[in-house]
């Protein structure tokens, strides 16, 4: 009976040893990243900065005579050549000015004619002393003073002319006009504001600021004034992102840097065939600025940073990941530069950073294949 309870009691201890057994863990399994390896390559830089469309020529249309308009002579947004009537003025007031300046000279010129005959016949009687030189130089003076007053009319004429003449408002250049700020009817005059305006946009220009720093380094590699920049093709990146057709060239460098923004501005002429771009519009200014044969390079995605600089994540030849610090130099929209800390065909982790460790075993997924890099792929803002 107590062999068969010792029995009882060892073979209760050996089922409760067996329920507390902890299976063993599962082996833990590397993160998988993608890698890409160091390159050398051709790299160019290329600045970009945002800048502001401005028309070639912009003119404000204003009144430079007082009186109500009469009438308007286009249609707002269309195209007007040089000389267009744009709007005319009530004339009537200037063309009666006109005739009463014209008689007013006509009148000096029959005085100035008659002075003048006095003036020979004083001069004959004078040289035969038969008057006294008071009645001579009477006379002298009586004609300069009618030459005085027909000059004066004819001012009066000419400025008649051209007041009746600014009753014609016409277009100053090609281009297009704006919206009418005055109707039919609304008296305006030198004082109002601009009755509309006329842009030209054959060809516009593009106005952009850069940086001291960038400043510095267009100088260092021989950007140094307009002349030397102007074989530099300036690209445009409109508001979509799209490449715009026809490339710029630099037309203006200014002398100093602004004070309060630390910037220069500049500005580059495009030409502007289908009217794409409009003033007043914000596109993207890129400008290459140097260019290496044999450039170190990774894509710009392996790129991590932190407050002890830029490093990148290095899969060695046992798959076990490093970090690596490492110093940059032209940077690229997909690639950049590396100037140490970096060797040909090393491997840098260019997707699933988040996942690993230095220290730590990594699986390779597939490589990445990089495009080469072209002059002509669209950078993006640093």
């Amino acid at each position: 009976m107590k062999l068969r309870f010792l029995l009882l009691l060892l073979a209760v201890a050996l089922f409760l040893n067996s329920g507390c057994e902890k299976p063993a863990p599962p082996p833990q399994i590397p993160p998988t990243v993608t890698i890409a390896p160091v390159k050398k390559q051709k790299l160019k830089e290329t600045f970009l900065i945002i800048g502001k469309v401005k028309a070639y020529d912009e003119a404000d249309i204003v009144a430079r005579v007082k009186g109500f308009l009469k009438k308007t002579n286009f249609d707002e947004g269309a195209a007007v050549k040089k000389g267009d009537l744009l709007f005319l003025i009530e004339q009537d007031q200037y063309k009666a000015n006109l005739e009463k300046s014209k008689g007013v000279l006509l009148a000096a010129l029959a005085t100035l004619r008659n002075t003048d005959m006095e003036y020979e016949r004083q001069k004959s009687l004078y040289n035969k002393r038969a008057v006294s030189k008071r009645n001579y130089d009477e006379a002298h003076t009586d004609k300069m003073k009618a030459q005085a007053i027909v000059m004066q009319a004819k001012s009066g004429v000419k400025l008649a002319e051209l007041d009746l003449s600014y009753t014609e408002i016409r277009a100053p250049f090609n281009g297009y006009v704006g919206l009418e700020n005055y109707s039919i009817g609304n008296y305006v005059g030198p004082t109002s504001k601009p009755l509309t305006s006329v842009v030209s946009m054959k060809n516009v220009r593009v106005e952009f600021n850069i940086s001291d720093k960038q400043v510095l380094k267009a100088k260092k590699i021989g950007y140094d004034s307009i002349k030397s920049a102007e074989h530099v093709k300036v690209i445009l990146y409109t508001a979509d992102g799209a490449k715009y057709a026809h490339p710029g060239e630099i037309t203006f460098w200014d002398n100093q840097i602004d004070q309060d923004t630390g910037t220069l501005t500049m500005q580059a002429m495009f030409p502007n065939p289908r009217l794409v771009l409009i003033p007043g519009m914000y596109v993207k200014v890129a400008i290459d600025a140097q260019e290496k044969d044999n450039a170190l390079v990774i894509p710009r995605v392996a790129l991590a940073e932190d407050i002890t600089g830029y490093y990148v994540m290095i899969v060695d030849k046992d798959n076990i990941v490093r970090r690596q610090k490492v110093t940059l130099g032209i940077r690229h929209s997909q690639k950049i530069e590396i100037l140490t800390g970096l060797k040909v065909n090393e491997r840098v982790v260019v997707a699933g950073l988040q996942h690993v460790r230095p220290g730590t075993p990594v699986r390779i997924g597939s490589d990445r294949k990089e495009p080469a890099v072209k002059s002509a792929t669209k950078p993006k803002v640093k």
